[in-house]
């Protein structure tokens, strides 16, 4: 077996995300590139799979940052959020710029860890916040619901009388919950 028997061809990407690896420079030392489900340098050498563990690797934490960036292109917005790791399409949701469509998609995910980003984004949707605070069994995610500021009023009504204290407490706590709410919440919660 030769040493070229794990060497793919990669497929060059437009866009260079910020790292810790390669800095902050205004100018990327190379482009980055994909090989199937692994992004990497492409530095002269066509890049192979990986030797270290999933989440080890830099190039995971490369794709990781890129997914919640600002200025990510939307077609890479789309394939991170369609990406078959939920720790990429959780970071996605996490992104301020992703499209509420987007955000539709990924609010209704299997992850719960997909979910509670979604739910804890300033740009989702009030009737998707509102669908995960009536029908969604992880307290956590009622929590992030209860906490984002767009959150349909009717839907805070409901969840201040949440069984979970940590969810009505947020829920009381939300900014666009009136102030006289918040402060007979602040009385009773004593």
């Amino acid at each position: 077996m030769g040493s070229n028997q794990y060497r793919t061809q990669p497929k060059a990407v437009s866009f260079v995300p910020a790292s810790p690896l390669l800095g902050q420079a205004a100018e990327p030392p190379s482009e980055l590139v994909e090989c199937g489900s692994v992004w990497g340098i492409k530095c002269g050498v066509r890049v192979g799979p990986p030797r270290w563990s999933h989440d080890d690797h830099p190039a995971f934490w490369m794709k990781a940052q890129a997914a919640e960036r600002p200025g990510v292109p939307l077609h890479m917005l789309e394939m991170l959020a369609r990406d078959t790791d939920s720790t990429m399409r959780a970071r996605t949701a996490k992104n301020p710029t992703c499209p509420s469509s987007m955000l539709v998609r990924l609010a209704r995910d299997s992850s719960v860890y997909v979910r509670w980003e979604a739910a804890k984004n300033p740009c989702c949707p009030p009737d998707i916040l509102g669908r995960m605070g009536q029908g969604e069994p992880d307290d956590t995610i009622r929590q992030s619901v209860a906490a984002n500021p767009g959150c349909p009023p009717a839907t805070l009504e409901r969840l201040l009388l949440d069984p979970v204290h940590a969810v009505a407490a947020a829920a009381a706590d939300n900014p666009s919950q009136p102030r006289a709410v918040r402060a007979m919440w602040q009385l009773f919660d004593r």
